[in-house]
C-alpha cells in the first residue's frame, strides 16, 4: 500500500466519521430537539400550535424539532429524566417536582395578558347551586385536573384540607376543558381549574375553553372562591443540554414570542402572551409554597 493511498484512505475514514457524528449530533434530523407540552388542554388543538412552534424554531435555528403531547403531567416531568424530551412547557407544580427529581433549568416565565407573571386557580359551581361558600363543598363531588396540576389540584385541595372540607368524592378528569365540563353536565357539584382575570368584560378563566361547545357556560357555571397565587408557567431545558444549542434556541425564543404568530401559539400553549427570562432562584419561593401544600395533603 502506497504511502498516498494510506493517507488517502485515513482521510475518507476521518470525513466519514465527522459526516457520521453530525447526522447522529443533537438537533440533526436524526436527533431532533424533543419538545415536551403539557396537556393541560384539548390534545388537537395543542399540537396545531405546537407544529406552529416547530416550524418557526426550525427556520430560526437551523435545528431540528419534534414535539409531543405526552398523556398527562408527570409523564412530561419523567420525558425530561430519560432524555425524552429536551424542552418542555411545565405547570408551576411540574416543574417544581421536574426541578427536585432531575435539576431541570427555568428558563422562561409566562407572561398572562394582564401582564401579571402570577396565577391562582378557582372553584367552579352551577349558577343555581345551594353552594354559596367553601365550606359547603363538605361532603360534595368534586372535579379536579390532574394531580401535578397546580391550579387544578394541588392549590384547591390543599386549601380544602386546610379548611378542613372534606369532599365525598374527587375525581381526576384529566384537563381543564373536561373539569369545566363534568361541572356542566352535572356530573359533579364542582371543579377546580386555572383562573385568568377578564380583559375588556370578556372571560379569560377554564370556562372560556368549551364555548364552542357551551355558548352559556359563562352563565351556567359561577366562580365560588379562589386559591393562592403562584408563578406562572415555566419554560425548562434540560440541565444537560449543549450550551450552544441552548444560547441559539434562547435567541430564537425572544424573538418568536414578539411575532403575531408568536403570540397567538403562546395562548394556545398556556394563555401567556409573553416569555420572561428567569432562573431557579426565582421560584424558590414556589417551590417551598408547594412542597408545604403536597405535606398538607399527605
Amino acid at each position: 500500500m502506497t504511502h498516498f493511498f494510506k493517507n488517502f484512505l485515513l482521510t475518507v475514514l476521518v470525513l466519514h466519521g465527522i459526516s457520521c457524528t453530525q447526522k447522529n449530533e443533537k438537533g440533526s434530523e436524526k436527533n431532533p430537539i424533543l419538545v415536551s407540552l403539557i396537556p393541560s388542554k384539548e390534545a388537537t388543538s395543542l399540537l396545531m400550535a405546537g407544529d406552529s412552534f416547530k416550524k418557526y424554531m426550525e427556520k430560526e435555528t437551523g435545528y431540528f424539532f419534534e414535539m409531543s403531547v405526552p398523556s398527562n403531567y408527570i409523564a412530561v416531568v419523567e420525558a425530561l429524566g430519560s432524555k425524552r424530551s429536551d424542552i418542555a412547557f411545565l405547570t408551576t407544580n411540574s416543574y417544581a417536582l421536574a426541578y427536585k427529581k432531575y435539576n431541570v433549568e427555568a428558563q422562561y416565565i409566562t407572561v398572562g395578558s394582564s401582564g401579571k407573571t402570577t396565577y391562582r386557580g378557582q372553584f367552579l359551581v352551577k349558577g343555581d347551586s345551594k353552594i354559596k361558600k367553601l365550606e359547603d363543598l363538605n361532603g360534595k363531588k368534586i372535579a379536579y385536573v390532574d394531580p401535578s396540576s397546580s391550579s387544578g389540584y394541588v392549590m384547591p385541595a390543599a386549601l380544602l384540607k386546610r379548611k378542613n372540607i372534606k369532599p365525598s368524592q374527587t375525581i381526576f378528569a384529566g384537563k381543564h376543558d373536561f373539569a369545566v365540563t363534568m361541572l356542566y353536565q352535572g356530573r359533579v357539584d364542582a371543579s377546580a381549574t386555572y383562573y385568568s382575570p377578564p380583559e375588556d368584560g370578556v372571560m379569560k378563566d377554564a370556562r372560556r375553553l368549551v364555548l364552542t361547545q357551551y355558548p352559556d357556560v359563562e352563565k351556567k357555571l359561577r366562580i365560588l372562591d379562589f386559591t393562592d397565587e403562584l408563578p406562572n408557567d415555566a419554560l425548562v431545558f434540560r440541565k444537560e443540554l449543549d450550551v450552544v444549542i441552548k444560547s441559539k434556541i434562547q435567541t430564537a425564543l425572544e424573538k418568536w414570542v414578539l411575532t403575531e404568530d408568536g403570540i397567538k401559539t403562546l395562548k394556545a400553549i398556556n394563555n401567556g402572551v409573553a416569555l420572561k427570562k428567569v432562573t431557579d432562584d426565582d421560584y424558590i419561593q414556589a417551590r417551598k409554597m408547594l412542597n408545604d401544600m403536597e405535606e398538607t395533603l399527605k
